[in-house]
Order: structure tokens, then C-alpha cells, then sequence
């Protein structure tokens, strides 16, 4: 996770002239960092044993819902800070 989490955040670093090119990008990155987000919480799900299509779906709808609300440096960071606690925890 950390690795893609890198990856990222050089894109999201990038300076375009385009406008539409630059949005294009940000919305491609945040709609990324959202999969990886779902996926890596229903991979913890699977892996305590507490998976079920109630639990997904509500991680999913809550992940959406953060989508709008946040900004791209912010859910990095959000996701960076989580990896690591996972990390520590292991």
C-alpha cells in the first residue's frame, strides 16, 4: 500500500498547464485513492473475520461520501497515517 501510496502522490505533485488535462488527472488519482481505500478495508474485513456485503457496502458508501469531502493531499495522508498504525500494530 505504501508503494502505491508513493507512486501517487508524485502524480498528484505534478505541475500541468492544461486545465483539463490537470482535472482529468485529479479526478482519475481520486477515484484510484477511493478503490484502494475500499479494497484495503475489505481486505482488514476478510482478514478479522468480519466480512460480510452489509459491512462492504457500508465501507463502500462511507469512502464514497469521504470522496466528496476531502482533498486528494488530504486522503493521502489519511491513508499513509493508517498504513503505518498497520505496520506498528504487526
Amino acid at each position: 500500500m505504501e508503494d502505491i501510496l508513493t507512486y501517487c502522490s508524485k502524480f498528484s505533485a505534478l505541475e500541468i498547464d492544461n486545465k483539463e488535462v490537470a482535472k482529468k488527472l485529479k479526478e482519475a488519482l481520486d477515484e484510484l485513492l477511493t478503490s484502494l481505500e475500499i479494497t484495503c478495508k475489505s481486505i482488514e474485513m476478510i482478514q478479522k473475520g468480519s466480512f460480510t456485503i452489509d459491512n462492504y457496502n457500508k465501507t463502500k458508501t462511507e469512502c464514497l461520501l469521504e470522496e466528496g469531502s476531502k482533498t486528494r493531499s488530504k486522503r493521502l495522508k489519511k491513508l499513509e497515517k493508517e498504513d503505518e498504525n498497520k505496520e506498528q500494530e504487526e
